[in-house]
């Protein structure tokens, strides 16, 4: 292989490895941002859907992201004479793959701790809407015959 032909290979993958990366950073900053406005009223099957197919596609350019950067590395190992720097022989292949996945992972986390808090907040606030409502006699309510005035639930503040 000439140096020309080393310098277009590795320009290939290196342009391939880094447009997968760019993709897998897309869907994610999607994924965290729908997360973050949406997670809390999603059900859980839309959750798990959302999730499933967020991991899916991000798998996938992450295995192209780790190929790419495998050949690009296999490349620099078999012509180390038109190599002029030492970046490039870096394991940066495992390095995106320790990057993706974890990002993946703490996706996965995020939504779950945003859909988790939102339960907890529902939770406590129908508890506190609830002790403000006290059974009261209701002054709007039709008069009958055998009772002066109806229970009704009504809102006191402060209580």
């Amino acid at each position: 292989m000439s140096e020309s032909e080393f310098i277009e290979a590795i320009n290939m993958h290196a342009s391939n490895g880094i447009g997968s990366f760019s993709i897998y950073i897309t869907f994610t900053f999607a994924y965290l941002t729908a997360s973050y406005l949406v997670g809390a009223r999603l059900s859980r099957f839309q959750a798990f859907a959302v999730s499933s197919l967020y991991v899916l596609a991000s798998v996938g350019f992450c295995l192209a992201t780790i190929t790419h950067t495998q050949s690009f590395g296999a490349l620099v190992r078999a012509y180390p004479q038109f190599v002029n720097s030492f970046g490039w022989g870096l394991p940066w292949s495992a390095l995106a793959g320790v990057i993706q996945v974890g990002g993946i992972i703490i996706s996965l986390i995020f939504l779950f701790d945003i859909r988790a808090k939102s339960s907890a907040k529902s939770i406590g606030a129908r508890r506190a809407a609830y002790r403000g409502f006290r059974t009261a006699r209701c002054p709007m309510a039709r008069r009958s015959r055998r009772s002066t005035s109806i229970p009704c639930m009504v809102w006191i503040p402060g209580l």
